[in-house]
């Protein structure tokens, strides 16, 4: 689950192609491979910080969604009303935890060290990206309920392609910038993201 692990090997490799500095972290064994780790471990770092706050926020509004979903799916308007009202809660909940989040993520950075206080613009970037995920993170119970569970595979291969896309791009577009640079101009690819997913 380290930079030496599958996804993050081919991490390494992508931001090599893409000339980025990078960082992360593997056991004693592996340090060689991951010697030249910078923005993608900075990121991810974030990444995973944000993602576990979000996940506590919204994972309550989740489980009761598909249940409470699927006993309205064959009354449209009731279902359309209750969809929308979780979809209020979950974004409002994700605001109360993230929010201050983002306001702490220096004391948060700092507990791991000076190392990574290059991430603490990034968790502030995710922490807004997170919000507006959680708009979306009903998506899937919801056309469960609605017995469309086949869109829900559609829209994350479309999504998982177009993140991919959109990174790669961006860092190609910003690996000669600072790891500064690079970091928030990776986060704000994510916000993007999350808002070209709402667009529709």
């Amino acid at each position: 689950k380290g930079a030496a692990g599958g996804v993050g090997t081919a991490i390494l490799q992508l931001g090599a192609l893409a000339g980025l500095e990078l960082f992360g972290t593997a056991s004693p064994y592996n340090h060689e491979l991951v010697t030249s780790l910078g923005v993608v471990g900075l990121y991810m770092l974030g990444f995973r910080l944000v993602e576990q706050g979000s996940q506590l926020a919204v994972r309550a509004v989740q489980g009761v969604a598909l249940p409470e979903l699927s006993r309205l799916q064959h009354e449209p308007a009731a279902f359309n009303h209750r969809f929308a009202e979780l979809i209020r809660v979950g974004t409002a909940v994700s605001a109360l935890v993230l929010g201050p989040a983002a306001a702490a993520a220096p004391d948060l950075v700092a507990v791991l060290g000076d190392e990574w206080a290059p991430a603490v613009p990034v968790v502030r970037i995710l922490c807004v990206a997170a919000v507006l995920k959680s708009l979306n993170l009903l998506t899937s119970p919801g056309l469960q309920a609605a017995g469309r569970p086949f869109v829900n595979a559609r829209v994350a291969w479309i999504g998982a392609i177009a993140m991919t896309v959109g990174a790669v791009v961006v860092a190609f577009s910003v690996s000669d910038a600072d790891v500064s640079t690079q970091l928030q101009a990776m986060a704000w690819t994510r916000v993007g993201f999350e808002l070209g997913v709402l667009a529709p």
